[in-house]
C-alpha cells in the first residue's frame, strides 16, 4: 500500500487546491493522530492542513471526541508537551 513518494505530494496538492477558500474545517480523528504519529502513509498529507492552520489560513473544528481519542495516548505517555500542544 504505502503513500509515500508522488502519490502524497499529488494529493497534497490537490489538498491545497481543494482547500483554498475554505476558511474553517472539522478534522476528525484519525488526521490528528497520522500527524501526532507522523505516520509515513499520511503525515505529509495531513501536513498541508497543519500548514494551513499554524498559518492562520484555516480554522479548524473539532468534537469533543475526537480532543478525547487524540488525548488518549499522550496522557498515558506522559507526554506533557504534547498535551500542551493539543490543547
Amino acid at each position: 500500500m504505502g503513500g509515500t513518494g508522488a502519490g502524497v505530494e499529488e494529493a497534497g496538492v490537490k489538498l491545497d487546491e481543494a482547500l483554498a477558500g475554505v476558511k474553517r474545517i472539522f478534522i476528525d480523528t484519525a488526521p490528528v493522530i497520522y500527524f501526532v504519529e507522523d505516520n509515513p502513509d499520511f503525515v505529509e498529507v495531513v501536513q498541508v492542513v497543519i500548514n494551513k492552520l499554524m498559518a492562520r489560513e484555516i480554522e479548524a473544528v473539532i468534537s469533543p471526541v475526537t480532543f478525547a481519542e487524540c488525548m488518549v495516548q499522550p496522557i498515558k505517555m506522559k507526554a506533557i508537551a504534547l498535551i500542551i500542544f493539543l490543547i
